[in-house]
C-alpha cells in the first residue's frame, strides 16, 4: 500500500496493528524512500530506503542464512549492484555539520529489480537523522520523523488480495493497493518489447544514416574532381585518395558523435528533471562504468558507420582517371 495524493504519510501503530489482524494478513512492515544520492564509497548511484528490521519479510530473505543478528542502528544492507561489500562504511554527507554513516553487514543476493541498486538501512535511523535536520536549509531530506513510503503486508498462501480489498481500503482510506506479482507482470508485458521495437528502430537509423552518408560524400567528390584528378596527376596512389576521405570521414563522425552524445546528455537531464518534478518519481542513472561503456561504444559505431559508407565513395574516387576528372571539374 501506498498514499495516492502524497509521496510521504505519517506512520501510524495503531493501522498496523489493524491490518495486521485482519483475516489472511500474516507480515506488515512499513518502509521509506530516503533518497537517491551518490555515495563516496562507490561511483555508482543509489536508493536509501529505510526498512524495519523486526518486521521485515522483503529484504533479509535475499540475504539467505547469513541474516545479521542483531541488526545495529548503523548497520545497512546493499544491492547486488550498488558495488559495496560486506564490511565497507558508506557516508553521506547531509549538511555542513550532519552526516550518515553506514556499516555494510550483508550484501543481497542479485534480484533483477531496483533492489540491486538500494541500501536498505533501519527506519527509525532515518527518522532520527529527519528530527536531527528537522528545519536546517542544507538537509536534502524531503520526509519528517514518523513518515512512511509504504505499507508492505503479507498473505497467507491461500489468500488472494481481493480477498482483503474492502477490509484494507476502510482501514487506510485515501491509498492505493498494489500487488508485487500484478505490478511485475504488467511492467514486463509493456516493457516486453521495448527492447525489439528499439533494436528495429536503431537498425532503420543506422541503415538511413549510412545512405545519407554515402549520397553526401558522392555530392562531395563529385564538386571535388579537378581536386582528386590534379592529386592523381602529380603522384598520388589510389591507396593515398582512399585514405584521405576515410580519413576525413573518420574525423567528423568522431566530431559528430561526441556533439550527439553531448546533446543526448543534455536531453536526458531536462527530460528527467520535468518528469522527475511532474511525477514525484526518482530515476536511477548508469553509473560511471556503465556511462563510459555507452560512450565508447557509441563513439565506435558512429566510426564504424561513417567510415562503412565512405568506402564506395572512397573507391569511386580513387578510381577516376586523373585527366578525364580535371576536365570534367573545370
Amino acid at each position: 500500500f501506498n498514499p495516492q495524493s502524497t509521496r510521504y504519510e505519517d506512520f501510524n501503530a495503531t493501522l498496523v496493528s489493524q491490518l495486521a489482524a485482519v483475516p489472511g494478513v500474516i507480515g506488515v512492515s512499513p518502509q521509506l524512500f530516503v533518497s537517491e544520492v551518490n555515495i563516496s564509497a562507490t561511483p555508482r548511484t543509489v536508493q536509501l530506503i529505510g526498512f524495519d528490521p523486526e518486521t521485515d519479510f522483503t529484504v533479509f530473505p535475499w540475504l539467505g542464512p547469513n541474516r545479521p543478528s542483531p541488526f545495529a542502528s548503523d548497520n545497512a544492507v546493499a544491492g547486488a549492484s550498488t558495488g559495496l561489500r560486506e564490511g565497507q562504511d558508506l557516508s553521506w554527507i547531509l549538511g555542513p555539520e550532519d552526516d550518515l554513516t553506514l556499516r555494510v553487514v550483508g550484501v543481497l543476493d542479485p534480484t533483477n529489480s531496483t533492489m540491486d541498486r538500494s541500501v536498505f538501512f533501519p527506519i527509525q535511523t532515518a527518522w532520527r537523522i529527519a528530527n536531527e535536520t528537522y528545519g536546517s536549509p542544507f538537509s536534502p531530506l524531503k520526509f519528517r520523523d514518523g513518515q512512511i513510503s509504504a505499507m508492505l503486508v503479507r498473505l497467507q498462501a491461500d489468500v488472494r488480495p481481493q480477498d482483503i480489498d474492502a477490509k484494507v481500503i476502510q482501514l487506510m482510506g485515501d491509498h492505493t493497493m498494489l500487488e508485487a506479482s500484478v505490478v511485475a507482470r504488467r511492467v514486463a508485458l509493456e516493457t516486453g518489447g521495448i527492447a525489439t521495437y528499439e533494436l528495429l528502430i536503431a537498425g532503420l537509423m543506422g541503415a538511413a544514416v549510412l545512405i545519407l552518408i554515402a549520397s553526401l560524400l558522392s555530392m562531395t567528390i563529385n564538386e571535388r574532381k579537378r581536386q582528386l584528378g590534379l592529386l592523381r596527376s602529380i603522384g598520388a596512389t589510389k591507396r593515398f585518395i582512399s585514405r584521405i576521405i576515410v580519413t576525413e570521414v573518420a574525423v567528423v563522425s568522431v566530431i559528430g558523435s561526441v556533439a550527439g552524445l553531448g546533446l543526448g546528455a543534455a536531453v536526458l537531464f531536462l527530460s528527467e528533471s520535468y518528469l522527475g518534478a511532474a511525477y514525484s518519481v526518482s530515476f536511477i542513472q548508469p553509473d560511471f562504468i556503465e556511462f563510459v561503456q555507452f560512450a565508447i561504444t557509441s563513439l565506435v559505431l558512429g566510426v564504424v558507420i561513417g567510415v562503412g559508407a565512405s568506402t564506395y565513395p572512397a573507391y569511386v574516387a580513387s578510381s577516376m582517371d586523373p585527366y578525364d576528372a580535371v576536365r570534367r571539374g573545370e
